[in-house]
């Protein structure tokens, strides 16, 4: 993907193409193949590209015919060429930047939501900034905001030079980071620094006014009732649409390959929409037989005939790799998971230039084995919190240090509330734990804590209806965007 950078003053000041230069430099990682910049006055864009579709054209940050507006785009419209055709417009690039541009000339802010992809893109229109985030938050922008600046940019470490006083940590969100692996948006391990929501675009006026709204949320309504047949119909035809506009691309695409259901699944796909023709695929492995997932992987490939790569990891690649990484991540390496995906994309960047990926299957269908528990869970709720959470500390400290599934159900079950066990199941440390950790640093968590993103989006979201789809609700809006997405996206 791309890299973009912008900054707009407020005070009068000029924007300088150095300081842009500065930011978008730390993302050659994100686009080696082409750069460029655009500056007015008090107000400039940047960008770092990696060219998938147009690769000789469709040079950013483009400009409208009039001169008027301005775009600097990451990420790939997979409906542009139907968006092309239904939007007339003096076109000069085949690529789908220009297409946004021709979108904002004819629908204004409501271009966004004709949009199906991967995308995060600033436009200003002659006036207003406006910033914009996919739907489900698979691509970053983060930004900075005081009376007399507003920047942004794909990554924190791009946005610092023009962060006034340069990186200070923000204690709530290492909070958050402790509980969580990672940062609930809008906050960011950084003070002052933010991330848009997913779903979400952000004007900027002139004068300084930031307004952030949605315009896309995670559908919360029961869906009708239909039989088995249908719904896998349904599925299948969803899931081939999505494979075939995602296969769409002037350089070579492969895929990730665990031999689970959902990359299975889309390398048959993938197969049968390429008529065949073997696809690359890439699986790691740990050198450890309870966690190696190769001989399944090798076993789907042969299967569907794929060229197929592997990679091994061992402790010492997490040590060699662990600075580096933490650089990519702008946060502390959270999972094991976060070196194998850096390990799989530096295979495959040697076969493709584009992977697809599985993510989000378990936070659409209910995959993790945390569901089952979502409705017995409810009982619990009747035992007092003080005495529940005594109980269920003993029972959880008495099990061997094997029974690690069995120790995460524990420290669920004795949360002060169902909020707060829908966020433990994937944490690392309890709100006690996280207290002692940070009270040498002086933070409280009673007052300088924040309020859970599930109850922050959606205020009656864990109250009445179905538990496992409160617990889904909050993956999608949470875990899926703030950890999976954001690890998948630095790690390749």
């Amino acid at each position: 993907m791309c890299g973009i950078v912008g900054i707009r003053r407020f005070d009068g000041r000029p924007v300088t193409e150095q300081l842009l230069r500065t930011m978008a430099g730390q993302l050659t990682h994100r686009g080696p193949d082409d750069e460029g910049y655009w500056v007015d006055g008090s107000i400039g864009f940047g960008h770092r590209r990696l060219s998938i579709i147009d690769l000789q054209a469709s040079h950013q940050p483009m400009a409208s015919p009039d001169g008027q507006s301005h775009i600097t785009f990451n990420g790939e419209i997979l409906n542009f060429a139907d968006l092309r055709a239904r939007c007339p417009y003096p076109y000069r690039t085949e690529g789908d930047t220009e297409v946004l541009l021709a979108l904002h000339a004819r629908h204004g802010r409501d271009a966004v939501e004709l949009l199906d992809g991967q995308f995060a893109y600033a436009f200003h229109d002659g006036r207003d900034l406006w910033l914009h985030r996919d739907r489900l938050g698979i691509l970053p922008l983060f930004y900075y905001v005081d009376a007399s600046v507003f920047a942004f940019a794909s990554e924190i470490k791009a946005l610092l030079p023009a962060v006034p006083g340069g990186a200070r940590v923000d204690l709530a969100s290492l909070d958050s980071y402790l509980g969580r692996r990672s940062v609930a948006a809008p906050f960011t391990l950084f003070e002052g620094v933010r991330k848009l929501l997913p779903g979400h675009r952000l004007r900027v006026e002139p004068t300084g006014r930031a307004v952030s709204e949605p315009y896309w949320t995670v559908p919360d309504v029961e869906a009708p009732r239909i039989s088995d047949r249908e719904a896998i119909d349904a599925v299948e035809e969803e899931l081939s649409r999505a494979v075939g506009r995602a296969l769409v691309a002037d350089v070579p695409v492969g895929s990730l390959l665990s031999g689970g259901v959902d990359s299975s699944l889309i390398v048959a796909l993938a197969t049968k929409l390429r008529d065949g023709e073997p696809v690359n695929t890439f699986s790691a492995g740990f050198g450890d037989e309870r966690h190696d997932e190769l001989p399944q992987a090798r076993e789907v490939s042969d299967i569907f005939g794929t060229r197929h790569h592997e990679v091994v990891l061992d402790p010492v690649d997490f040590e060699a790799q662990w600075r580096m990484l933490t650089w990519h991540r702008d946060a502390p390496l959270s999972e094991p998971a976060d070196v194998a995906v850096f390990a799989l994309a530096s295979k495959a960047a040697d076969h493709v230039k584009v992977l697809l990926s599985g993510e989000g299957s378990d936070e659409i269908f209910a995959g993790y084995p945390k569901y089952r528990m979502a409705r017995p869970s409810r009982a619990v709720d009747l035992i007092p919190s003080r005495l529940r959470g005594a109980a269920f500390g003993w029972a959880e400290h008495a099990l061997p240090i094997g029974a690690s599934r069995g120790r995460v159900a524990l420290r669920a079950l004795a949360a002060e509330s169902e909020a707060e066990r829908i966020a433990t199941w994937f944490a690392p440390f309890t709100a006690g734990e996280r207290a002692h950790l940070l009270a040498d640093a002086g933070f409280d968590p009673v007052s300088g804590g924040r309020v859970l993103p599930e109850e922050r989006l959606r205020p009656d979201g864990l109250r009445g209806g179905d538990p496992v789809r409160r617990m889904l609700l909050h993956d999608c809006n949470g875990w899926l965007a703030d950890n999976l997405l954001e690890r998948g996206d630095r790690m390749a």
